[in-house]
């Protein structure tokens, strides 16, 4: 059995919090926030709906927010229309303190969603951070040199891959998929990760970047669930 708190320790310095969308009352936002002071660590990931309940709690400590975000284009939408709630929702985010955004993209849609951010991308996010966040689940199939490619256009801070179905048959499946995705990795972005409480993945991940992309490393971080027995 892997001992996870070796995996804790190797990745003390990469260590950003995620507060689960499903924990938002004041009593969870309690919880999570203590944890989030004590731990020293600098970044969170929030809900839309619990940053202004979390901001007043952090901000004296220089912790910095991140919100989240869903694009996806539903039959019939107009895209443009969907960049533009999109870009309301975010502007509204950083009023309330957040200072970053990781926004969740199909790999269907990410071309439509490149073309429609590179026009608004550079004034949205003046001083503040980008994240586009993939599910490596859906990349099965596909192409990294075209999720890569489509991505230079719009220049993010971030790349967060999750796994949230976490449905491989093998673990030779998942490492593939990360194997080829630092085998193609052709931008500036800085990698960041979120597994829920699998933890196994994050030690796959850092050792193939380690050995692959260790240029990666230095900046990347780690996002791990600030609830105690939080059921993402």
């Amino acid at each position: 059995m892997m001992n996870l708190n070796y995996i804790f320790d190797d990745i003390t310095e990469m260590r950003a919090w995620w507060i689960p969308d499903s924990k938002t009352d004041m009593s969870d936002l309690a919880v999570a926030t203590d944890v989030v002071l004590e731990s020293g660590v600098s970044l969170i990931s929030v809900p839309c709906v619990a940053t202004g309940e979390i901001w007043p709690w952090v901000e004296k400590n220089n912790i910095k927010i991140v919100n989240r975000f869903d694009f996806s284009i539903a039959k019939g939408s107009d895209v443009i229309d969907v960049i533009s709630g999109l870009a309301k929702s975010v502007t509204e985010s950083f009023k309330s303190g957040a200072v970053g955004a990781q926004v969740f993209v199909h790999f269907s849609d990410i071309a439509q969603f490149c073309d429609a951010m590179k026009p608004v991308r550079q004034d949205l996010f003046f001083d503040k951070n980008f994240s586009v966040a993939i599910d490596i689940d859906e990349m099965r199939g596909q192409s990294w040199n075209a999720f890569f490619d489509a991505l230079r256009e719009i220049r993010p801070d971030e790349i967060l891959i999750t796994a949230k179905g976490d449905s491989f048959d093998a673990n030779s499946d998942f490492v593939g998929l990360v194997f080829d995705m630092l085998n193609n990795w052709n931008l500036d972005s800085d990698l960041h990760v979120w597994f829920g409480k699998n933890m196994f993945r994050v030690s796959q991940v850092l050792r193939l970047c380690q050995k692959i992309k260790p240029d990666l490393v230095q900046n990347m971080r780690v996002f791990v669930n600030a609830m105690p027995r939080a059921s993402e």
